[in-house]
């Protein structure tokens, strides 16, 4: 039995995490979506389920404090995925001098 495996892949912005889960073989998106407004009232979370053609908004009012708080809601939304992704990404802008070229 051929098991399948998902790459999660993640850019967090100063009040933003955008998210993808991807089939790892062919890198097509299976989920994908955006947490915004990190620290202040009125969050938002979309998730859009690729496999089901369907899209999800959700306004959090007192808001969604730390970027971590974020990650754990985007992990709680792939509960169909997660015991199947494989590898994790991050995406970095500027890793300074000590990251200057693709690392791994």
């Amino acid at each position: 039995m051929i098991t399948k495996s998902y790459s999660l892949v993640l850019n967090a912005g100063s009040s933003s995490v955008k998210f993808a889960v991807l089939d790892a073989v062919i890198f097509r998106p299976r989920v994908s979506g955006t947490v915004e407004h990190i620290g202040l009232p009125r969050s938002t979370v979309a998730i859009h389920d690729h496999t089901e053609r369907t899209a999800n908004v959700q306004t959090h009012h007192s808001g969604i404090h730390t970027h971590t708080a974020a990650v754990e809601l985007i992990l709680h939304h792939q509960e169909r995925w997660r015991s199947q992704i494989t590898r994790i990404g991050h995406r970095v802008v500027h890793g300074g001098g000590e990251f200057y070229k693709p690392t791994v």
